[in-house]
């Protein structure tokens, strides 16, 4: 099985570049870790070839694994919508999760909750991975997440 952890702190914190005023720097927000690994620096080198192709050479890796933490809030509720897909992160300019993302599919099965399909929300980029969280794992972090929200 693979490990999730969602890692709260406030956006202020996490240096989001949305966040511009002191209200919106008080927010919760989530960075997702898998296997002990940040998913932003496991879908990078996924992107890196994308990018590559689409962006100013010197640019391109500035650009891959590029993503704003999402709100604890709105990812709570977005993991809860399965299965349909789920929005991980915001874009890190302006801090909407439709504006640029990577997203995925969660399943619930007797004993796991699995996370596959992954795409990016506006490019026609896939990533090959799949994971399998128990759902001992899976629903303690979840309640994380909803703890912190619920603070505000």
């Amino acid at each position: 099985m693979d490990i999730l952890e969602f890692r709260i702190m406030t956006a202020g914190t996490s240096g989001e570049h949305w966040a511009d005023s002191d209200r919106l720097r008080q927010i919760p927000v989530v960075k997702i870790f898998i296997n002990h690994k940040d998913f932003r620096e496991i879908v990078k080198p996924i992107e890196l070839p994308f990018t590559l192709l689409e962006e100013d050479p010197d640019t391109a890796e500035e650009w891959a694994g590029e993503y704003g933490c999402i709100p604890a809030e709105e990812l709570y509720h977005e993991l809860l919508r399965y299965p349909e897909e789920v929005s991980l992160f915001t874009c890190p300019a302006c801090g909407e999760s439709g504006c640029w993302s990577v997203v995925c599919t969660v399943t619930e099965t007797e004993n796991s909750v699995i996370w596959n399909a992954f795409r990016h929300n506006h490019r026609d980029w896939n990533y090959p991975l799949t994971y399998q969280f128990s759902k001992q794992n899976y629903f303690t972090e979840l309640e994380k997440i909803a703890k912190a929200y619920q603070k505000i």
